[in-house]
């Protein structure tokens, strides 16, 4: 299949000036400089509400795998994990333990758990610490993703008084199958949301500049809609990459993360081109709608 059918068939319906739908971008935004011409002189909006609408499928893969981990163990493990916590008291938004700390709850070899519930153990605790849930005297961390060190902070701050013991553990795991990745993924993304905009402007501004050096006239909202999709290949390269594992002999996460900057300013350099290299489609009739109007 060319790229001339594969454009055919995401254009179904269009003849005479092109005019694309915002639901042909995840399609063409990879290959078709048509698209990109189009979208820079008749699209509408800047293209925010495009991201956001790609990564709310996007940051959904990480809770659902989640989601499914935490019901095959809380049915296989859970009781064994329930049995082995310590009575928790919060006083003042301190957390103390029946347990000397650092204490340890594990599934097999495997640390689930680490507490360093008094000062003496927190001062020792290792930087590097792998356990995917560390409590402090003043807060829970975990871990946002298997492969993501970075940590989700729940303090303890405003708790004046509350304990927990086995029982109410077992009975809130129950519960955590469904709160723990619904929690991951509100906070995930509006974090991702904010950083792929950021992203956009940065790129959008580099296009403008490069435009005023090669002194072609372009609208900034064009290109920040141009910029917008194209950090949108990014986001579906990197959904796809987590529903089809793909291991890359040493590439770490630093390197993914290069990967999917690089991913997207090559798509915005792409587009940035096409609308510089040729002269952009005739604005359309304000009634239709066109690439971008959701946004």
């Amino acid at each position: 299949m060319t790229w001339n059918t594969l454009e055919k068939i995401t254009n179904l319906g269009h003849t005479g000036v092109k005019h694309y739908k915002i639901w042909q971008a995840p399609v063409l935004a990879f290959f078709s400089t048509k698209f990109y011409r189009d979208l820079g002189a008749n699209g509408k909006g800047v293209g925010f509400v495009y991201l956001l609408a790609l990564l709310s499928v996007s940051c959904l893969v990480e809770p659902v795998r989640q989601f499914i981990s935490l019901h095959e163990f809380m049915g296989s493990r859970g009781k064994e994990v329930a049995a082995q916590f310590p009575t928790m008291k919060i006083e003042d938004g301190r957390l103390s333990i029946d347990e000397q700390s650092p204490y340890v709850i594990s599934v097999g070899d495997n640390a689930l758990i680490t507490f360093y519930a008094d000062e003496k153990a927190l001062s020792e605790m290792p930087e590097d610490d792998a356990s995917p849930i560390i409590v402090t005297p003043t807060e829970l961390s975990m871990r946002m993703s298997t492969t993501d060190t970075t940590r989700l902070p729940i303090p303890f701050k405003g708790v004046h008084k509350y304990s927990l013991n086995k029982n109410d553990i077992e009975r809130m795991f129950a519960v955590s199958c469904f709160t723990a990745p619904t929690v991951i993924y509100l906070f995930k993304l509006p974090a991702a949301w904010l950083g792929h905009i950021l992203q956009a402007l940065i790129y959008s501004v580099v296009a403008l500049l490069v435009a005023k050096l090669i002194n072609v006239e372009c609208k900034y909202e064009g290109l920040l809609r141009v910029s917008s999709v194209a950090v949108g290949c990014s986001v579906i390269l990197g959904t796809i990459t987590q529903l089809i594992p793909v291991q890359f002999p040493g590439v770490n996460e630093a390197g993914g993360l290069l990967a999917q900057i690089l991913i997207a300013g090559g798509y915005t350099m792409f587009g940035t081109g096409a609308n510089l290299s040729q002269p952009a489609f005739v604005p359309v009739n304000q009634e239709t709608g066109g690439a971008g109007e959701s946004s």
